[in-house]
């Protein structure tokens, strides 16, 4: 009988996917690196879909700047590597909103 399963294929995607979070100050700059950070890559219909969650509550005014932070993390890539970008909430500014309604 087989003892070991195969191993799992790892994501292509993954080692960008760290260097992209270890480098991420340098990639987009200090200024946005303190609102926003990397969540995760996703593959939908071919695409990469960078997941970037925002610890403030400007989320709206921030996804103004998608094209600006695609370009440099493909620049620094040296090829079209995310194809699109999505926003999340962070779980905590959530949790704070919600402890100060009750608060009041």
């Amino acid at each position: 009988p087989k003892v070991l399963k195969n191993l799992k294929k790892t994501n292509k995607n993954s080692s960008k996917l760290l260097e992209l979070k270890m480098k991420w100050k340098d990639i987009i700059g200090d200024k946005i690196s303190e609102d926003i950070f990397v969540d995760s890559i996703k593959k939908l219909n071919n695409k990469n879909v960078l997941i970037i969650i925002s610890k403030k509550p400007n989320l709206l005014e921030i996804s103004y700047s998608s094209e600006m932070i695609k370009d440099k993390i493909n620049k620094h890539f040296n090829e079209s590597f995310i194809d699109n970008i999505k926003f999340k909430r962070s779980l905590h500014f959530w949790f704070f909103m919600v402890k100060n309604c009750n608060d009041k």
